[in-house]
């Protein structure tokens, strides 16, 4: 060793003088004295300065480069003072100790000067007094259970300090860099700014001021073997990101004397890593993002937290809430795919929004009661017919008062099966019901119903509904093999003839609002000049241009059925604009007299085109497949004439009542289904270019749909859609009875995507039918259908069916000839065994596609349990009940089961025993 020691007296290192601890060897050197360093120290090895009782000042410049300096202060109020430079190179350590656990008496004073270099001061049993900023850009920093004194900054803008066992009575502003703090108290600023990063750790105060700005990170961090915890005797705002997590089984905890708010732009958040507990022992004020993905742990007494921001609680977590109370605001959402529970007394207030999971998921809440003020909204996302997985639900354990707004909708390109239920709440009791509902069309045509429970709110998928329209004045007669076409600008349907009860008919009808709602009125024309003769299954075309309807061809009805060839023109045909007159057209070469032909109108070209039907009504023989075209259709315009085509490729079979429509977007006629002339059915699809004579070369395509429609269906009406590019149809028959059934041919003008589906809707549909008309509106897609003849007989009826803009639903399901269907909508079987012990087994016949509700209830109206509801195909169909409701075993008793279908309701009694 190498030591100098000066007993008393101070050593005074001149200006320009030098003193030096030299490389050398090994060994110590020491500088025991009080000294006033006004040249320089150079410490090129380890270094030691250690006198009691001294007072040391640098007022030039110590360079700590080869070796390490360590400045020991002890006895009666020491100090060590620095004016000057200091450097410490990288790898180097300034050691400022005091021989005082905690650095009561032992003050180094940074004044004035500078404190720099790639190296670090370390603090050791001492305080530092900052009269000027240290900044951990300039040199690194460490303290052991020392003071960091004020009035100026620590400023942790770069590296990684370390703090341990350490008071911070001055200032600390963290711009950037990662500080760790362990065991440490904090009495005056903590100041965290973009950037920064605090890392708390062990048993910690804070006395101080906090501010955090966004960008900035606090994280309270449990260690392998010790808990963390920090407790503050004031309030706290957190704009930044505040973190809870844990190294081990160890807890992470945060205790408050007041309210810990998380700011508008801050994050709160529970880190998944180690198994030990988060806890918040405060009021908490959550106005930005709380993001639970660990455990967590809520409660002070008597506390009133608030939630006004966004709330989540990670799959499988929980958030415990214990205090007063806790309210999510009107601004608040709490969301995930966790659990959040309200411990003891502790009141739940929801009068913000709920969004379980992460598109989507199950959210459970464990509370007493869970009430829902008017402001409150439940957000649901379908997306799977899985509870939790495949869309949304609440799980609340307590009761649950409904209020506020349900907003449903559909995710990742999902549409439900018409007749499923979704169970999106469930709860121990319920009052009240969502006071508004949005989202509940959501499809083709399809929509929710939102029913209740006592312990439940279910969402049903089916179709938006038929309706039966009402409409004023004296309906037509009965009637069926009639003509119906739509006037689109007046919202009327005009219609003309077809076959009643006293034989066949040629008057002519209008029925205004025919598709946009209430009002609708039956109107009865009465057209001067020579009519029509009386006939069924014509052809009918409207020009909405000039008001006139062009009627060609039909039969006369007999017993053995004269066909017609002739063809009228009906001016101001919806009733409107003047009196309506029928005139006769007298066209050059006409087609052969037919029935059962279908027709179509080019209003572009003013041409009618005519496809099939039959020479031969009512016998086998004379179906057609021929195409025609009649030019200055509406007699306007010149001379009307008809012109045979002579399309290329294969051409459709002949046939009789096929659905034709004109697709002027591809200049396309459709032919769509039909019989030949004996009654064999097809669903085959085709399309003609050039039908129209004028939009290029005739030409017969096939289509091929991707799914069929049912085999052997016949005489349904068709109506296209041209903004959707669908042929609509409806009713008809199959298997000898008559259908009620509907679909859609999507990509019917041969533009792709060609294929047959079904289409479930909902409400009172029109009784099984066929030879009826139906029209249809390409401006709101609401079709129409009037009249026709059903197992009942003709029938002058009126059903509107709204559809929406969407995919349709799915491939028609086998079905049943009618004659093997029930004819009755009863139960099948009552209950049995009754009275019961056990199990009880009941069946129910529907007679044809319909809803159907099937419930237990007691004697007090309360529903105990839901065996069925939806949809359900006509058939026969069992069930069992096990007795159970949502508590468990029902008690013995008296119960109610209700069958509640579109045809009938039923209920009878059962007796349940011991």
């Amino acid at each position: 060793a190498a030591t100098l020691t000066l007993t008393s007296g101070t050593l005074v290192n001149a200006p320009g003088a030098q003193i030096n601890a030299l490389a050398g060897s090994g060994g110590a050197r020491n500088l025991h004295a009080q000294y006033d360093n006004q040249g320089t120290i150079n410490v090129s090895q380890n270094l030691t300065t250690s006198r009691a009782s001294a007072d040391l000042a640098n007022g030039g410049t110590i360079n700590v480069t080869g070796g390490n300096y360590t400045v020991v202060l002890s006895g009666t109020t020491p100090s060590w003072t620095t004016t000057g430079t200091i450097n410490v190179a990288a790898s180097r350590t300034l050691t400022l100790q005091g021989v005082v656990a905690g650095g009561a008496g032992m003050d180094f004073f940074y004044d004035n000067g500078t404190l720099a270099g790639a190296g670090t001061v370390a603090l050791l049993n001492s305080t530092l007094h900052l009269n000027r900023p240290l900044a951990t850009s300039a040199i690194g920093v460490s303290a052991s259970t020392s003071v960091l004194e004020g009035p100026d900054t620590l400023r942790v803008d770069a590296g990684a300090p370390t703090l341990t066992s350490s008071t911070m009575d001055g200032p600390v502003v963290c711009s950037a860099g990662s500080l760790t703090a362990t065991s440490c108290d904090w009495n005056g600023l903590l100041d965290m700014r973009a950037g920064g990063s605090l890392e708390i750790r062990g048993t910690s105060t804070f006395n101080g001021t906090f501010q955090s700005a966004p960008g900035s990170t606090v994280r309270l961090m449990g260690l392998s073997a010790s808990n963390t915890a920090l407790t503050a005797t004031v309030p706290m705002q957190s704009n930044g990101l505040f973190e809870l997590g844990t190294a081990g089984a160890t807890a992470a905890t945060l205790s408050l004397n007041g309210t810990f708010t998380n700011g508008p732009t801050g994050t709160l958040r529970t880190l998944v890593n180690g198994g030990g507990a988060r806890q918040l022992l405060c009021a908490l004020d959550n106005q930005g993002l709380c993001d639970l993905q660990q455990t967590m742990f809520l409660s002070r007494a008597t506390s009133a937290h608030a939630n006004s921001g966004t709330l989540h609680v990670a799959a499988t977590k929980t958030l415990t809430v214990g205090g007063a109370s806790f309210t999510n605001t009107p601004t608040g959402t709490l969301a995930g795919e966790g659990t959040i529970t309200m411990s003891g007394a502790t009141a739940l207030a929801q009068s913000g929004t709920v969004s379980p999971g992460a598109s989507p998921g199950r959210l459970a809440f464990t509370a007493t009661n869970w009430p829902c003020a008017a402001t409150s909204v439940y957000n649901v996302e379908v997306g799977g017919d899985a509870a939790g997985t495949g869309y949304d639900q609440v799980a609340i354990t307590g009761a649950a008062q409904l209020d506020g707004t349900l907003n449903v909708s559909l995710v990742n390109g999902f549409l439900p099966t018409p007749g499923r239920r979704y169970v999106i709440a469930t709860f121990a009791s319920r009052t009240g019901t969502f006071a508004t509902v949005n989202g509940l069309a959501y499809g083709p045509g399809q929509m929710w119903t939102v029913a209740y429970s006592d312990t439940d709110v279910v969402l049903l998928a089916m179709d938006q509904t038929w309706t039966r329209v009402f409409p004023t004045g004296t309906p037509p007669l009965a009637r069926d093999g009639h003509t119906a076409v739509l006037d689109p600008a007046g919202d009327r349907m005009i219609v003309f003839g077809g076959r009643g009860d006293a034989g066949p008919l040629n008057d002519v009808w209008v029925l205004t609002h025919a598709t946009s709602g209430n009002g609708s009125q039956w109107i009865a024309l009465a057209p001067t000049g020579t009519p029509p003769a009386a006939r069924a299954d014509a052809s009918a075309v409207y020009d909405a241009a000039t008001n006139r309807m062009i009627v060609h061809g039909g039969d006369d009805a007999a017993g053995t059925p004269a066909p017609f060839g002739d063809t009228f023109v009906l001016t101001n045909a919806n009733g409107l604009g003047g009196a309506p007159q029928w005139i006769a057209l007298t066209p050059a070469s006409p087609p052969s007299a037919r029935s059962g032909h279908g027709a179509a109108y080019d209003a572009a070209t003013n041409r009618m085109m005519l496809f099939g039907g039959s020479t031969t009504p009512g016998a086998c023989g004379g179906a057609l497949a021929d195409a025609w075209v009649l030019e200055n259709a509406n007699g306007l315009g010149g001379a009307p004439a008809w012109t045979a085509l002579s399309p290329a490729g294969t051409p459709p079979s002949g046939r009789r009542f096929a659905g034709v429509a004109w697709d002027a977007a591809s200049a396309r006629l459709l032919v769509t289904g039909g019989e030949d002339e004996c009654g064999a059915a097809n669903t085959e699809a085709w399309v003609l270019d050039g039908a129209n004579g004028v939009s290029g070369p005739a030409a017969w395509t096939a289509l091929s749909p991707a799914s069929p429609a049912p085999a052997g269906w016949a005489r349904a009406r068709y109506a296209y859609d041209a903004a959707y590019q669908w042929t609509d149809a409806f009713g008809g028959t199959l298997g000898g009875g008559y259908v009620d059934t509907s679909y859609v041919l999507t990509g019917a003008a041969g533009g792709g995507g060609t294929s047959w589906m079904r289409r479930l809707y909902w409400g009172t549909r029109p009784a099984a039918r066929e030879l009826h008309s139906m029209v249809l509106s390409d401006a709101n897609h609401v079709a129409v259908v009037f009249a026709g003849l059903t197992a009942g007989g003709r029938v002058n009826d009126v059903h509107r069916r709204d559809i929406d803009l969407g995919a349709v639903l799915d491939v028609e399901p086998p079905v049943t000839p009618p004659s093997a269907l029930p004819r009755v909508t009863a139960f099948a079987m009552p209950p049995s065994p009754n009275p019961a012990r056990g199990d009880v087994a009941l069946a129910v016949d529907v007679a044809r596609d319909q809803r159907v509700e099937l419930d237990v209830f007691d004697l007090a109206g309360r529903r105990v349990a839901s065996l069925h509801s939806g949809l359900l195909q006509a058939g026969r169909h069992a069930f069992r009940w096990s007795g159970a409701d949502a508590r468990g075993a029902s008690a013995p008793g008296v119960y109610l089961v209700r069958f509640h279908a579109d045809d009938r309701t039923q209920v009878v009694r059962l007796v349940r025993l011991r």
